[in-house]
């Protein structure tokens, strides 16, 4: 499977956010066992504890030298447009290109888009007139723009970001099409081998830029029994996200023996994946062992 970029993230946890020691030690290891981008998630209000994932992504930036570190994915409508724009293309800035702009509607809980003022069903809209704003302030100067959410004129941003990718998140119809118009990459997460497949079609079929960056968003749990493992990921998920997976475990997460879980990578590669994110689907306390577990068992297969 040589060829595919592999990151990591620390992930949301039923049991609570690492401590800030452990935070910044796993963030270490990870960039110096060779992976290859690291990430955070996002949300404001959750069912567990999580942190500001703008304010994750700025440790990065000022703890890790090489790695490409980014949102997966940022719930863009929570946050205004041209602040937004000014924060990661300021972290672009200063992390000399290294950032990468994971982006999606959210959804999943209302209470945080209505303690933010923002109204849950335009989500989508405004979503779309904040790509377009971002991306032409990063690139361009004395911007003007009037929509229905957003408003400026001959405005411009500097320093620009030597380079800000955008990857899209999301499975809808709408995400699909702004993952072609809009996205260098496309994030999938909540990924059967048949969703990714039929992502990837229907995003190339609206016009996918050429060498976009796949990206499978993969829970896993290593483990010598598949059997523990399988209990543990479902346990995870359950937990985390306040609801039963039960079978959808088998869909949505890779866990057992590191040949086993390279199988179902190697699976998703020869469907066109280039990059996998991997959320180790334990508790905080158990993160470094599962980081060291991947590092010895599964990245060698992966690599190999």
């Amino acid at each position: 499977m040589g060829g595919m970029k592999v990151g990591m993230t620390v992930g949301t946890n039923f049991g609570g956010v690492p401590s800030p020691e452990s935070f910044f030690h796993y963030v270490d290891r990870i960039e110096a066992a060779g992976f290859d981008s690291l990430w955070v998630g996002d949300h404001i209000a959750w069912t567990n504890p999580t942190l500001e994932a703008l304010t994750v992504l700025a440790c990065y930036v000022a703890r890790t030298t090489r790695i490409t570190i980014g949102t997966s994915v940022l719930i863009m409508p929570l946050r205004q447009p041209v602040v937004l724009a000014k924060m990661l293309g300021t972290m672009a800035y200063l992390s000399n290109g290294r950032v990468v702009a994971g982006l999606g509607v959210g959804g999943e809980n209302k209470r945080e888009f209505e303690a933010c003022g923002v109204p849950h069903h335009q989500r989508g809209q405004i979503m779309d007139e904040a790509l377009q704003v971002m991306t032409r302030l990063w690139k361009q100067d004395h911007v003007t723009f009037h929509g229905k959410h957003v408003s400026f004129d001959d405005l411009s941003l500097d320093p620009k970001p030597p380079r800000l990718p955008v990857y899209i998140g999301g499975r809808s119809e709408a995400a699909y099409r702004r993952a072609a118009t809009w996205g260098d990459g496309y994030i999938a997460v909540f990924s059967s081998q048949r969703h990714f497949r039929e992502a990837k079609q229907a995003i190339e079929g609206f016009g996918a830029k050429p060498g976009m960056d796949w990206v499978q968003y993969e829970y896993m749990h290593v483990g010598p029994s598949r059997e523990h493992s399988r209990a543990r990921a479902l346990d995870y998920l359950n937990r985390t996200y306040n609801m039963d997976f039960g079978d959808r475990v088998e869909r949505f997460a890779s866990f057992g023996p590191g040949e086993v879980i390279a199988e179902r990578i190697r699976q998703f590669q020869e469907l066109g994946a280039t990059h996998l994110i991997i959320n180790p689907t334990c508790p905080p306390e158990e993160k470094h062992q599962q980081l060291e577990a991947i590092v010895s068992e599964v990245l060698p297969l992966i690599r190999g």
